[in-house]
């Protein structure tokens, strides 16, 4: 992972995190930290569209619905839950191709995993990667504060005056 890093001047995030958590995990909080709110307004605008649809033209198919706050009772398509969801997914998958890249600090691909003088040179090099950061991002787990390196990672940020905290 080391070969396809590059050297950079500033980070977007760093992201602190331990080891033995699930990986796709990991990778789902980042994208929801990156792209969340822009999927969850784009799917709730999306899933608008066939209600506004339903409401003018044609009403799809549904169970009948009347509940006390309405004055005639209405049609609860599928159609609009589905659209939503189909979008909110698509940007938060796909959405970050579309917005500027995120530098990103991640230790395995940022500090040599294989040759040990490499890796001693970007260990002591830690508390300069993460005040070159804007943002700590960190993956919480169960067993996060009893890593010795989450906690200085964590430590690192906190005593200086950097951009945010974010817990995931």
């Amino acid at each position: 992972l080391f070969s396809r890093s590059e050297p950079v001047t500033s980070y977007d995030i760093f992201v602190s995190h331990s080891w033995s958590s699930n990986g796709l995990r990991k990778y789902v909080s980042l994208l929801w930290h990156k792209m969340g709110f822009h999927a969850f307004v784009c799917g709730a605008c999306a899933s608008m569209v066939p209600l506004l649809f339903q409401s003018k033209f044609y009403e799809f198919p549904g169970p009948l619905v009347k509940d006390s706050s309405s004055i005639k009772p209405y049609r609860l398509s599928w159609v609009e839950q589905i659209t939503g969801q189909l979008v909110l997914f698509l940007v938060l998958f796909y959405g970050a191709r579309l917005r500027r890249s995120c530098v990103c600090f991640l230790d395995a691909c940022c500090v040599h995993q294989v040759d040990e003088r490499m890796k001693m040179q970007g260990i002591r090099h830690l508390p300069s990667f993460v005040r070159a950061s804007d943002e700590l991002v960190v993956m919480w787990d169960s067993i996060y504060f009893t890593r010795g390196w989450c906690v200085y990672e964590l430590a690192l940020a906190l005593s200086g005056p950097f951009g945010r905290v974010s817990r995931r």
